[in-house]
């Protein structure tokens, strides 16, 4: 009798659990799906936090115009998650000391085709100065960016056409040094376009720190959400701080945002819209595309050699590969 009686409590004790589990769960999702009040604020369609990787673990290189602003609005949107990171430009000292004070040193890429990248830069940039810099006055000039020598060279030496600055890179320098210094010291005026791929990642040390690098690549064709997805899982077992349980559930109910119409609407907000979306481009030229593919030829040289042997999912891998031979017939 006592067996049978212990075996009751037991097992009420079970359904329990699982009733306040599911009402826990159930008010987590109904936390998203709710009113038009909720919908107007981000912070009511979030999940509960996991407990995260220390922000000294790990450093997002967040290069410009690859990608990096939906990552990072990713993971505060699905995984609650905010993360240190390099922006907008290289910082090889943190990269050099990840991991030294006995961190686990981990870190994310955002990769995108380099000749892509730079054109959609160069509008991204002439379309910010037209909004924050319209006049002299305006303009800020302080240790952080100086935009009137930008402005300049984007909208009075290069009419606001990439081609006209890509072109340029294809003159003969002095001593014959291929790209003339002048288009060369152009773009390195221009924010986000300013520093290569192989800047990003100077102070990487891949002999030792392949399997520490997670790249998230932005290649029309693939899904840079589900990497992103992707890198968390990663980091959570490389980190070891959550229970394969608890991750699992968050994980789903991540999934149950994904297809939620609020938190979309929320993620297509000003806040996170990407502003070179609705910039006037002239489109890229042949004889651009050819000059930029010489430009970043390291760039590439990168991809085949260091990032795309660094994918930790085979969609890296197909997506790194796509840029490759997307510029194969230039890359001769």
């Amino acid at each position: 009798m006592k067996l049978h009686l212990s075996f009751f409590v037991a097992l009420g004790g079970f359904i329990g659990s699982f009733l306040l589990l599911r009402g826990t769960f159930l008010g987590a999702v109904g936390s998203y799906s709710g009113t038009d009040e909720r919908s107007r604020n981000l912070a009511n369609v979030v999940p509960s936090k996991l407990t995260t990787i220390p922000r000294d673990d790990f450093l997002f290189l967040k290069v410009g115009k690859a990608g990096g602003g939906t990552v990072k609005a990713h993971l505060e949107a699905f995984w609650s998650m905010q993360v240190k990171s390099c922006h907008p430009w290289p910082c090889p000292h943190k990269i050099s000391s990840a991991g030294q004070d006995g961190g686990l040193g981990l870190m994310a890429l955002s990769v995108r085709d380099p000749i892509d990248r730079f054109v959609s830069g160069f509008y991204f940039r002439a379309l910010r100065l037209k909004e924050n810099c319209p006049d002299e006055k305006s303009c800020s000039d302080d240790d952080f960016w100086p935009q009137t020598t930008e402005k300049g060279v984007i909208f009075d030496k290069h009419g606001e056409d990439v081609n006209s600055l890509a072109e340029a890179l294809c003159e003969d320098g002095p001593g014959g040094r291929r790209g003339s210094e002048a288009a060369r010291e152009d773009a390195k005026a221009i924010l986000h376009v300013a520093w290569t791929l192989n800047d990003w990642v100077e102070g990487i040390d891949w002999s030792l720190k392949t399997r520490d690098v997670f790249p998230l690549v932005q290649e029309p064709g693939f899904s840079l959400e589900d990497e992103i997805d992707a890198m968390v899982e990663w980091m959570n077992k490389r980190s070891a701080l959550n229970s394969l349980s608890g991750f699992a559930a968050q994980r789903d109910l991540a999934l149950k945002l994904a297809d939620d119409e609020t938190l979309r609407r929320s993620l297509a907000s000003p806040r996170f819209r990407h502003y070179s979306e609705s910039a006037s481009k002239t489109p890229l030229s042949s004889r651009g595309e050819e000059c930029l593919a010489r430009y970043f030829k390291k760039d590439y040289e990168l991809l085949r050699r260091k990032v795309k042997p660094a994918c930790k999912t085979e969609v890296c891998k197909k997506a790194v590969q796509s840029i490759l031979s997307r510029r194969e017939h230039l890359l001769v």
